[in-house]
């Protein structure tokens, strides 16, 4: 059984199932949970009243730990297709909770052998203060009522599988946004290895250094495939959904920086000059809304369909995540990538 059918995963599914059902009225979905024969947790989290947060409240937050109960058995499905969350299931960034004040070292504090009697040198710091502001990324999807009525397997596969894939693409995107704001780059060539080890220079300069290579699934696909003079495979490592490149992790995700006239981009990082965390994502769904059915929706005059005339419901998934670079050479953008 895959992770994305195991029971952990249902109940989240269940809880989407529940709200789409319902238009998004928690009391009805919250009956529809209790019709379920799994549905006891999912029922008590929907009906549970939870007033507005306040920063001022810090036992607030406790409401909410039935949903992330909910949710936890899905966050584990995430880091097979999430960037972000591999990170974090690897433990590789150093976690910090939202909406904390960040204390960065811009200078580390270096240790000395010191002789019998001599003085100890004293090691000097320098901090640039500044807070994990929150960010908010959201995945929507319109399914049909069908699928959300349906009581198969496939179908509840089918659901865990969209809804994992827009929380994974909405917190790449996020992400990755976020950490190659003003990140230094370096040119690429035709050689993998030149210009990842050029790029290791820059990011990996501790031996506690913990790197990352994000490529898309382009680039993975060449890497993959690509052979020696003697035909041989070059990266054995290497597979179309990532691997390892140089003892590098490689993960492969759709949010990397697009692609320009003179290739492609590839993003390396080193986890550990990253600070941050992503809560659980949360649900909500509606069966009355107007959408614009488009990837890249525009403004002005637009074609718009309507849940209800089409019988479909529109299922939003919302999630928060801050992260914070706190080393300028923590990052670096490989441009022109013409592996």
């Amino acid at each position: 059984m895959s992770m994305i059918q195991g029971a952990n995963v249902a109940e989240f599914v269940l809880m989407a199932k529940c709200l789409a059902k319902a238009g998004g009225k928690l009391s009805l979905a919250s009956q529809f949970a209790d019709e379920h024969p799994n549905g006891l947790r999912v029922a008590t989290v929907l009906r549970s009243a939870v007033s507005a947060g306040s920063l001022a409240d810090a036992g607030w937050a406790g409401s909410l730990v039935g949903h992330s109960l909910v949710a936890a058995g899905f966050v584990e499905t995430l880091p097979a297709v999430s960037v972000v969350d591999r990170l974090l299931a690897d433990q590789a960034l150093r976690r910090v909770p939202l909406r904390m004040r960040l204390a960065v070292s811009t200078a580390a504090a270096v240790g000395a052998v010191v002789g019998e009697g001599a003085a100890a040198p004293v090691s000097s710091l320098a901090f640039n203060g500044q807070d994990l502001d929150p960010m908010k990324a959201q995945a929507l999807i319109a399914v049909s009522q069908e699928l959300v009525n349906g009581t198969t397997a496939a179908g509840n596969v089918l659901l865990a599988t969209e809804l994992r894939n827009g929380v994974a693409t909405a917190s790449d995107a996020a992400f990755l946004a976020r950490v190659t704001e003003g990140a230094s780059s370096v040119t690429g060539s035709a050689s993998p290895l030149t210009d990842l080890g050029a790029a290791l220079e820059n990011v990996n300069i501790k031996a506690a250094g913990k790197p990352y290579l994000v490529i898309d699934v382009h680039t993975a696909n060449r890497l993959a495939t690509k052979a020696t003079t003697t035909g041989e495979q070059a990266f054995p490592l290497m597979g179309p959904n990532g691997g390892e490149l140089a003892g590098v992790p490689v993960l492969v995700s759709d949010a990397v920086p697009a692609a320009d006239s003179n290739g492609r981009k590839a993003v390396l990082l080193d986890a550990t000059a990253i600070a941050g965390d992503a809560e659980a994502p949360l649900l909500d769904a509606s069966d009355q809304a107007t959408l614009q059915m488009a990837t890249n929706p525009l403004g002005g005059p637009q074609d718009l369909v309507s849940m209800f005339q089409t019988d479909s419901v529109a299922i939003l998934l919302t999630r928060w995540l801050g992260l914070e670079v706190t080393r300028a050479s923590g990052v670096v953008v490989i441009e022109d990538v013409q592996w």
